[in-house]
């Protein structure tokens, strides 16, 4: 959360409500998902997510709450690029 001066507090985190899938517990942290895609891309892991957000003095997402965001990036992450080997392979058949 931030302030603007003297107005209102300003919430930088919002979260999704992914329990639509009959799945219960807290709603999932876009703002976790999106650390953990960074991460994946630049090879970092939690210990070093730590690192800079305690540069930054920002509070980190726990350790269970990265590896779930990772995991479920993760996905995404393989079926895109499935997605694109596809669509390639079929390129070079024409």
């Amino acid at each position: 959360m931030a302030t603007c001066g003297h107005i209102n507090p300003i919430y930088l985190q919002k979260t999704e409500d992914d329990n639509s899938a009959g799945k219960r517990g807290r709603k999932k942290d876009s703002l976790a998902r999106r650390a953990a895609l960074g991460c994946i891309h630049q090879g970092l892991g939690h210990s070093q997510y730590e690192g800079l957000m305690a540069a930054m003095n920002i509070k980190p997402a726990t350790e269970n709450t990265f590896k779930s965001a990772e995991r479920e990036v993760g996905v995404i992450i393989e079926e895109k690029a499935r997605e694109s080997c596809e669509k390639w392979r079929e390129e070079e058949k024409t």
